[in-house]
């Protein structure tokens, strides 16, 4: 029709796609995004969608590549593939996860710091808790604040 952005989205839009598709049907037919621009007859015919790795019911044009009959005809040509999600790192536990699990940690103690401007401060001190036992926490009441603690505080005699 003449139309060269029109083409030339389109083409970013199926190129996209195609990209997009990791884990999904690798079939080439299956990776053409379904569309009902451009066409005579618009069907409501299955399609396979690449963005959630399966065969879906919906208008599309009857002459598409990526159009089907049935559901079946439709997962066998294009059967999705394992969907690739990356294992996220394990998060290692801060100080406001100990604060809420107390129990889980072999020490704590409430006892009095002096900060920058000489005042005391009451602060909570916790530690050995599970497999972070070298780990020195310290929650501060009247700012409630916790953070970690670079250094061991010496045990005073209770």
């Amino acid at each position: 029709n003449g139309c060269r952005v029109c083409s030339l989205s389109s083409w970013y839009f199926q190129v996209a796609s195609w990209l997009d598709a990791a884990g999904a049907s690798t079939k080439r037919r299956c990776l053409r995004e379904p569309t009902v621009e451009g066409c005579s007859i618009i069907r409501r015919m299955w399609s396979f969608k690449s963005g959630i790795n399966k065969c879906e019911h919906d208008f599309v044009c009857s002459s598409h590549v990526n159009a089907f009959e049935t559901e079946a005809s439709c997962q066998s040509e294009c059967p999705p593939g394992p969907i690739d999600k990356p294992t996220p790192k394990p998060k290692e536990p801060d100080c406001s996860y100990w604060l809420l699990r107390l129990d889980r940690c072999k020490k704590s103690r409430i006892i009095e710091l002096v900060d920058f401007a000489g005042r005391f401060r009451r602060v909570l001190q916790y530690t050995r808790c599970k497999r972070w036992e070298w780990k020195v926490y310290i929650f501060d009441f009247a700012a409630n604040q916790c953070s970690e603690w670079p250094r061991n505080i010496p045990d005073k005699a209770e």
